[in-house]
């Protein structure tokens, strides 16, 4: 059904509230303290403008400082903030918050990308909070005068006053998605038709679920409406159309065959010269044809992915996500644009298609080393450009199997022949039976001549006790220390205990690994005029608030251990963080706790200081 949005008769002009009055920030000429050096006041807006956005890259908090304690460098600090918007339906209390920061000051025109997400059961209640943030966004968006993308994740269809208040020149980026449900596809279908002819719609992503299949063909014929109508759809980094997945169900078409559900392009019909595609399940083509038998109805001779092959102007394709049910020798030497491979699907044919792609690639994902049989050749061969490597799985797939992790061997071998590698991010194992981090695998790590930011996941297992060493926060510490003084060049790691998949559990948010489950961010920071950097090491799992807390306590040496039965979820983390997780008893202690009715009451009130999606609603 479409989600008509009230005018209230309170809302003032660009989502103003009559609580809220625009506050400016007296402004005092700088003045440098040493008029015979360089200083900031000296350089053009611009220059101070690039300056705070890469400070907002790499050290976000460090512009939330520079906007306290300048009044003249606050207008500037507070725009690049502010160039990227998200907000979650989720937390819709929190959202007018940051809605109220923007107008009060003055940022509208700050605004770059703006991007809404969130599930549609908050759209049930005629009154609800997410309708009201709505309401207030389609108010705004006229004065985000600089604003460039406009994101639209949510199920349900984009509000008709949102959509007529995007100016020309935006970019939408926007998903399609349903379940089996008739009514979900009519919906879906709904949406799609107010996209038709669409010029500012970019991106679109497809994830279509489906049992009855003459429901499937409507919603595919509006999509294939879509592809052909919308002038500058250049992107679509998924298209996923599929019968329901899962244990649970299992739904397949009779033997009799069933009609073809793809979009069926055909008669010299395609889109424009994608740049993005990714493709997870389509009911055509080689693929599909193994249950959908409906193949011989496609008007083309053979399967739709030949015609797809042949018709398609593949020249433009920068970035594909997922390797294509297609013959690798056929369509990867038509991909000589493509930059950027991400496959994150178990299909397969990932080495051979590596193999077989002729252009020079920057960026590179695979899941599991064993996916490209353990050889290196068809990585460094994309030697002279490939910037950013990235080797990672569920930890189910691949921490009991030595083979789906990258050797020392391997390391040495893809660091003689990346040159230009300055991302890498792969899954890594202990060393063996011991007690010692893989010191040679981190050898092998700082060999790469042009890295700067390391990613790394380390097993945590699925229940207690926690293998060792521990990753904790000194730990952490120690290993970035480790990989800085043998490459300098490297000043961010990322480090991950586990990571937790469980695709077969109904709440897969409760078990010991999710809650045990840590990250952190290690950067080397420089103050003043000091030419040694000191470590920096944050939790972007806890709030601001709660990163202060760990590092005043890890600076004691006397501190006694955390009782988690007193403990909310980010207490829990910060315990993890300390002294490592928790053993088995602990962990049935804290949760015998947490199901009485006066912790879940206090548990709730504490959630104020978890991050998760709070974090990006409230952007503080």
């Amino acid at each position: 059904m479409p989600l008509p949005i009230r005018r209230p008769r309170h809302r003032r002009p660009n989502g103003e509230r009559k609580s809220r009055v625009r506050i400016d920030i007296i402004t005092r000429a700088p003045k440098p303290l040493d008029p015979a050096k360089p200083s900031v006041a000296q350089l053009p807006e611009d220059i101070v403008q690039q300056i705070l956005g890469y400070l907002q890259q790499l050290w976000p908090q460090d512009v939330l400082t520079v906007a306290s304690l300048s009044s003249y460098l606050y207008k500037p600090a507070r725009y690049v903030q502010h160039r990227d918007v998200h907000i979650d339906l989720k937390w819709s209390k929190h959202i007018h918050e940051r809605l109220d920061l923007i107008i009060c000051r003055g940022l509208l025109p700050a605004v770059r990308t703006f991007e809404v997400s969130g599930s549609c059961e908050y759209w049930k209640e005629p009154e609800s909070e997410a309708r009201d943030v709505l309401n207030r966004l389609a108010d705004m968006l006229p004065g985000m005068g600089g604003l460039r993308v406009f994101g639209w994740q949510v199920q349900t269809p984009i509000p008709m006053p949102i959509l007529e208040s995007l100016r020309h020149g935006v970019d939408l980026c926007t998903t399609v998605s349903c379940d089996s449900a008739d009514g979900s596809h009519a919906q879906a279908r709904e949406f799609l038709d107010r996209l038709a002819n669409n010029t500012r719609l970019r991106t679109l992503s497809v994830q279509i679920e489906f049992v009855n299949d003459q429901e499937c063909l409507k919603t595919m014929q509006v999509l294939k409406k879509i592809l052909l109508s919308c002038p500058n759809l250049t992107r679509i980094p998924l298209l996923d159309v599929h019968y329901p997945r899962g244990v649970c169900r299992s739904f397949r078409p009779s033997r009799n065959g069933a009609l073809v559900c793809g979009v069926g392009l055909s008669g010299g019909e395609r889109p424009l010269a994608l740049e993005e595609l990714g493709i997870r399940d389509y009911p055509c083509g080689i693929g599909g044809a193994l249950y959908c038998r409906g193949e011989r109805r496609y008007s083309e001779r053979g399967h739709e992915w030949k015609y797809w092959v042949e018709g398609f102007d593949w020249s433009r394709l920068a970035r594909l996500n997922n390797v294509p049910p297609i013959d690798p020798a056929i369509v990867a030497p038509k991909m000589t644009g493509l930059r950027q491979l991400i496959i994150d699907d178990y299909r397969g044919g990932e080495a051979n298609f590596l193999d077989e792609i002729t252009s020079p690639l920057n960026v590179l994902s695979i899941l599991g080393w064993s996916r490209l049989s353990n050889r290196s050749d068809t990585i460094t061969k994309h030697g002279p450009t490939l910037q950013k490597l990235k080797i990672h799985q569920p930890e189910g797939h691949w921490s009991r199997n030595a083979d789906d992790t990258v050797t020392v061997l391997d390391l040495v071998q893809l660091s003689d022949g990346l040159p230009h590698l300055e991302e890498l991010a792969l899954d890594i194992t202990r060393h063996g039976s011991s007690t010692l981090w893989p010191y040679a695998a981190l050898d092998a790590i700082s060999r790469f001549p042009s890295l700067r930011a390391v990613e790394l996941w380390f097993p945590l297992g699925t229940k207690p006790p926690a293998p060792t060493p521990l990753l904790i926060v000194s730990s952490a510490r120690h290993i970035f220390s480790y990989l800085h003084e043998r490459n300098r060049n490297i000043w961010r790691l990322i480090l991950h205990s586990g990571t937790p998949y469980n695709p077969y559990s109904f709440d897969n948010r409760d078990t010991w690994s999710d809650h045990m489950s840590i990250t952190y961010v290690c950067n080397m920071a420089y103050d003043g005029d000091a030419g040694e950097g000191r470590i920096s090491v944050t939790c972007p799992d806890l709030s601001p608030e709660m990163n202060e807390r760990l590092d005043r306590l890890v600076q004691k040496s006397d501190l006694d251990p955390l009782d988690p039965r007193t403990l909310d979820k980010a207490g829990l983390l910060l315990k993890s963080a300390l002294e490592g997780p928790l053993t088995w008893d602990d962990w049935k202690a804290w949760q015998q706790e947490r199901r009485k009715p006066d912790f879940r009451e206090q548990n709730g009130v504490l959630q104020k200081f978890m991050i998760g999606p709070f974090k990006r609603a409230s952007g503080f």
